[in-house]
Parts: C-alpha cells; sequence; structure tokens
C-alpha cells in the first residue's frame, strides 16, 4: 500500500477544485467533493494502481486501476477521503459521478465500480454498513436498513445487467442518483435502472445512506468487492469524481459531460486580460490612440486581420477602471484566419460588460455570438462600435468542404492585360475610373482607358465610375466569371481597405465614334461604342444596320438591355446609335444604352448660349421668356448648368440646344 499525502476535501464554496470549468454554473449543484487527479492530496493508492496522462487531452491526469492486469480481488483500488458520503444528513439526496474507460481491463462482468464500508476489509471479506455500485447496472445499500434495488422494485419491471456499455474502451460518464424513494443509475446520462421504493421495512429503506453516511468510512473506486463474492477488481480508468448532495437530473448531468466534452479552443485572444501584452489606448483619438491601432494579431498561428473601411481604426481600448476590450468602430471588419492546412469550425465571441453582440460574417453560422462553419478564413462585421472581450477560436483539420479564399495567380493594372491572361486563371484586376457601359441579365459591362470585360455575380449600376480591384476568374468572352462553388469561394472586392462594394460613382456615356467592321471585334467586347450615318432594318428584334454606301456590316442591333420602350419604333436611319458591343450566339451585336442614343437623321442646327463667359446677368423673367421660346422649337435642350447667385436673379452658366429642321414650331 503506497500512502499519499493528506486530506483533500474539495469544497466548491472554497473554491479547491482541480480543473472545474462551467460545470459549476449558477443551473448546476455544486459538488461536495470533487478530484479530476490533478493533485493527490487525501487519496491513497490500494495495490499498483498508478496516476497518468490519458491520450485524450479532455481528461489529463487520471486513476489507471491495476494496470498491469493482475486480475487480483479486494486489492487494488484508490481509497478516497473518509468524509466523502457525509454531506447529505440535510438534503437526504445523493449523487456519485465519475468518468470510467474500461482501458485493458478483462473479466470486467460482475466487478464492483463504487463501494464504500464502515472498514478496511477483514480475512479478504467485507461486511455492513455498505453501498455497493456494480459495473452492469446495479446497486445495493445497506447502512441503517437495506435495500437491494430488485427487478420488482425496477420502474420497468426488469433489471438491465450489462457491461456492454465499457466495450468500446472509449471514456462513459458514470452516475447514480439517490433520494430516499428512488435510486437511478445513468450512463452518458441515459437511465440505465431506475427503481422506486416505498422507503421503509426490509428492503426498501435507502435514507439510511444520508443519515448515516458518515459510517463509510472506507471508500473505494474501482474494486473491494462486497461480502467474500470472488470478483475481479477492474483494471479501469477513472476521472472526475464528484459527489453531490443533490440528486442531479438527467439534464444536469448532461451538462457535465458536455463542458468535459467541449473541444478547447486552438487559439484564444484575451483582451481583458492581454497576456500577450498588446498596445492598449485609453483615448479615442490623437497620438496615443494612432499607435495603438491594431493591424494583426497572431495567437497560437491564427491570424487576426484589422480591416478599417472607416475614419478611426479598430483598437484594444481600456476606459477607466473597466477592462481592455478589442473596440471595433462602426463600419469596420476583422477577419480571423487559420494556420495552413487548419479551418476554423467555430468562433466563441465574449463581449465587454453591457455591450451587445450584433456582428455579421461572410461565411457560416452565427447564433448567440457563436460563429460556427467550416473556413480557411471568416470576417466579422459592424455596423455599430463594439468591444469584445474575448474570441475563442477552435481548429480543425481542413477538407474537401473547407471554404477557402481566392488563390490570386496573377495581379493585374487595367483590363487590356487582364483581357490577355489565360482563361481560367485567378486574377486581381484594379480599376481607376472605369466605367459600367450598361447591363443584361446580371451581365454587367465594364470599361477603362484601355479596354472592356464583363463582371459577373455582383449587383452594379449603368452610367457609374468604378475606383478598387476586384478578384475573380478569367473566362471566355473576356468576362470575368464568379464561382459561388463555396469549396473555392471566389469573391468580390473593390476598395483597396477589402470593402465587398465597389467604389461607384455616377458618370456620363460617351461612346467610342467607329465604323461598323472596326466595332465587330473581339477587342471592343463590352465596350461602349457610337455608329454614325447607319440605316436600320428588320422586323424582329435583331436589327440589320448598313452604312452610307449601302455595305451591310458586320454587327446587328438589338434592345438585349431592354431600355427601349415597348411602343419604340426604330428608325429607318440614324445619325448615331450608341451601345455596347456583345458576341451572341452567332454574331456581334450593339445594344443601345437608351431610347436616346438612337438619333434619327436630319439636318441639326445647334443654338448655344453662353452668358457666363460674356458675364451676362438675366432676370428671372428674361430667363425663362429665352427657354419657353427655345424649348418650342428645340427635339433636345440641355442645360449644363444654372447657378443662382442670389433671390432675384439666376446666371445661366451654360444653355445648349439641339434643333433639328423637321421638329421646328411652324410658328
Amino acid at each position: 500500500m503506497k500512502k499519499l499525502s493528506t486530506l483533500k476535501t474539495m469544497l466548491a464554496a472554497a473554491l479547491l477544485a482541480v480543473g472545474v470549468g462551467n460545470v459549476w454554473a449558477d443551473e448546476q449543484p455544486t459538488p461536495v467533493y470533487f478530484n479530476d487527479f490533478s493533485s493527490t492530496d487525501g487519496l491513497t493508492v490500494v495495490g499498483n494502481g498508478i496516476f497518468e496522462d490519458d491520450a485524450d487531452a479532455r481528461f489529463g491526469k487520471v486513476f489507471h486501476n491495476d494496470p498491469t492486469l493482475t486480475k487480483a480481488i479486494r486489492t487494488n483500488y484508490l481509497q478516497l477521503p473518509a468524509d466523502v458520503l457525509s454531506h447529505s444528513t440535510e438534503t437526504k439526496e445523493m449523487t456519485i459521478g465519475f468518468w470510467v474507460n474500461v482501458k485493458n481491463a478483462a473479466d470486467y462482468w460482475f466487478t464492483p465500480i463504487f463501494t464504500a464500508y464502515g472498514a478496511a476489509p477483514a480475512n479478504n471479506a467485507n461486511t455492513w454498513p455498505m453501498f455497493v455500485c456494480q459495473s452492469r447496472g446495479l446497486l445495493q445499500v445497506n447502512c441503517a436498513g437495506w435495500c437491494n434495488f430488485t427487478a420488482a422494485q425496477n420502474d420497468k419491471a426488469e433489471n438491465y445487467e450489462g457491461t456492454f456499455w465499457l466495450d468500446d474502451k472509449a471514456w462513459h460518464y458514470y452516475t447514480a442518483t439517490l433520494t430516499a424513494t428512488k435510486a437511478v443509475v445513468y450512463v452518458d446520462g441515459e437511465v440505465l435502472n431506475s427503481w422506486t421504493v416505498s422507503g421503509e421495512g426490509d428492503g426498501n429503506v435507502i435514507a439510511g445512506l444520508f443519515s448515516n453516511g458518515a459510517d463509510l468510512k472506507y471508500i473505494c473506486l474501482g474494486g473491494n468487492q462486497a461480502w467474500d463474492w470472488n470478483d475481479l477488481d477492474p483494471a479501469y480508468a477513472f476521472d472526475d469524481f464528484a459527489v453531490y448532495d443533490k440528486a442531479l437530473t438527467a439534464e444536469q448531468i448532461k451538462a457535465v459531460i458536455a463542458d468535459k466534452l467541449a473541444v478547447p479552443a486552438d487559439a484564444t485572444f484575451d483582451f481583458e486580460n492581454n497576456p500577450q501584452n498588446w498596445p492598449v489606448t485609453t483615448v479615442v483619438y490623437g497620438d496615443e490612440f494612432d499607435a495603438a491601432a491594431v493591424t494583426t494579431l497572431t495567437v497560437s498561428d491564427v491570424v487576426l486581420t484589422s480591416v478599417q473601411n472607416a475614419f478611426y481604426a479598430n483598437v484594444i481600448y481600456k476606459n477607466g477602471d473597466a477592462a481592455p476590450a478589442f473596440r471595433v468602430f462602426k463600419g469596420n471588419d476583422f477577419k480571423l484566419t487559420a494556420p495552413e492546412g487548419k479551418a476554423i469550425v467555430k468562433v466563441e465571441v465574449t463581449m465587454a460588460a453591457g455591450q451587445t453582440f450584433d456582428f455579421t460574417a461572410d461565411n457560416g453560422a452565427i447564433a448567440d455570438g457563436v460563429w460556427t462553419g467550416n473556413a480557411a478564413e471568416v470576417t466579422f462585421s459592424t455596423t455599430a462600435t463594439r468591444l469584445i472581450a474575448k474570441l475563442a477560436v477552435t481548429l480543425a483539420d481542413e477538407n474537401d468542404e473547407t471554404i477557402k479564399p481566392a488563390k490570386v495567380d496573377v495581379e493585374v493594372t487595367d483590363i487590356a492585360a487582364f483581357n490577355a491572361i489565360e482563361d481560367g486563371k485567378i486574377a486581381k484586376l484594379t480599376l481607376v475610373n472605369a466605367r459600367v457601359n450598361g447591363v443584361k441579365s446580371g451581365d454587367y459591362y465594364v470599361e477603362d482607358a484601355t479596354g472592356a470585360t464583363v463582371i459577373k455575380g455582383v449587383e452594379l449600376t449603368a452610367a457609374t465610375a468604378l475606383n478598387g480591384y476586384i478578384i475573380g476568374t478569367k473566362a471566355t468572352n473576356n468576362g470575368i466569371d464568379y464561382i459561388n462553388d463555396p469549396a473555392v469561394a471566389v469573391e468580390y472586392q473593390l476598395s483597396a481597405t477589402d470593402a465587398s462594394t465597389f467604389e461607384a460613382t455616377a458618370t456620363t456615356l460617351v461612346g467610342t465614334v467607329m465604323s461598323g467592321s472596326e466595332a465587330a471585334a473581339q477587342a471592343n467586347y463590352g465596350r461602349l461604342i457610337t455608329l454614325e450615318n447607319v440605316s436600320i432594318s428588320g422586323s424582329g428584334q435583331n436589327k440589320t444596320l448598313t452604312d452610307a454606301e449601302g455595305k451591310t456590316l458586320d454587327i446587328k442591333a438589338r434592345d438585349y438591355m431592354s431600355v427601349l420602350p415597348a411602343d419604340y419604333v426604330w428608325p429607318e436611319k440614324a445619325s448615331k446609335i450608341t451601345g455596347v458591343v456583345i458576341y451572341y450566339m452567332t454574331g456581334w451585336f450593339l445594344m443601345p444604352i437608351s431610347a436616346d442614343a438612337i438619333v434619327a437623321a436630319g439636318t441639326q442646327r445647334v443654338a448655344e448660349f453662353d452668358f457666363l463667359n460674356n458675364n451676362m446677368d438675366m432676370s428671372k423673367k428674361m430667363m425663362s421668356l429665352l427657354v419657353s421660346s427655345t424649348l418650342q422649337r428645340c427635339q433636345l435642350v440641355t442645360i449644363s448648368m444654372l447657378v443662382r447667385t442670389n433671390f432675384k436673379s439666376f446666371r445661366v452658366v451654360r444653355f445648349a440646344s439641339q434643333l433639328l429642321r423637321d421638329k421646328q414650331s411652324p410658328r
């Protein structure tokens, strides 16, 4: 017998329990004794049992009884402190719970799993008072009254007897709960046996276990069978032995199990305690604030990247006596990236006191401050400034379902260079003052000073200028095609700050003038061009175009963008047509960008009034008369700018009208 040091009675009120997690939350009863075997105080190893580190890190140090498999009787077990069962005098309830793993045990059908007596065995036998829990799911109490928990007393009218629950050599949680009239044995939170007794008379008394529990001083985990029965001491491993002065419910038992089996976080960004000593600011602007701006933080190879979209950066901020917290400014993001070969599967966000969780993520699912998914990286966004106390990140090996960011094969700085790369390549295309020429069925025709392409998978507006960048796959017809397969997750982005939208501003669409033969070319796909002096024919949707010399052009016209009114009548001749060049089915087409972009043929006169250069001020009445007179004679009037100079007069900066002979008023 090897005697270990002094008694360890870990009363939760004194917080002496080792390795306690949220099992001891307010809704959970507090154990009157708990030992996870990280300390051996108060324990006595009888026989050849050892304390060892389990292969499963969640269990850590465990007690392994008879690891050499001697198959002895009443020889190998762990003796617990003498007062372990003495705490239920007032509550008259008790729960015993612990983890057990069969390990290398053999012949364990009749072995005891837990026993308690008034004294050590004498002459290789035990007597009463006694309390025994058998591996096969049965109980026996003989302490100021007795109960054998017979089949007749079982709530199902028969006793389950078996050790099959141990055979898989995995960890299982065994629990026995007792009241004066009820006893239940659970395995992994599920009922194995349940008995109801009267509580009075021979064979029906459990309550002596509470009133006289202190008489049970020789308490054994894993052996020391009752009476003189010749059943082996089991070579099991044990962990987290606990005694409660309450009868735990199935839900409470399952909470204990869930706490133990929860996958620990692989990386915790603990902003409150800041063990990494990251810069902390106590101000919200100025040099100290700027110096504390978070760019990247790394914990256990998990990288947090701060994304600044707004005016203020994200910082670790301490406000007065409050603990530090990660301050994510409204409009900003932060991104978590897993190490190579790993995927983020869970992120638990703990908000600072008084803070509301309202973050969104670019993939996965979020509920109650917990993100779950399977991604190499995940970006969190908020529309309100928030303070985060802690981020706990759980990883797993990446697999075929892992969402991965686009891998950029090539970076180009204009559309012409993009059009020249090989199809199928993932490119980062930077746009500078590019222009959205038109929209057709989710295809966005974009042009810069070097060429044109098609962007798909993102909503844009015609006649806007674009600045920023986009990541996507080079596709046929100079189109940039997005991959929506979550395993690839190509993303579109058009701002240097990783924002998920383009920086777009309104612009004027002006087409490049060219001939029909020039227009029908691959290099013009998506470009905005203008054809001049063409004849238009054809009764269907496809309109044949002929030049001034009667030659049929290699490009047709069609309202693919549906910009023309339903009752629109195409003119027989047009002085100009402005539209976007596409290739559809087997030919080239020009898609008009509006009805006004098709100008019917006719002799034009332009009346232009430029009062600004002549420094002419005119009254509101005079201006009204001039405009009214001109409108009577114009098909199209364009007023470039009106500037109000005071309450009584306006200045016409520039006024121009296009006068068509066949639209003039007879007056």
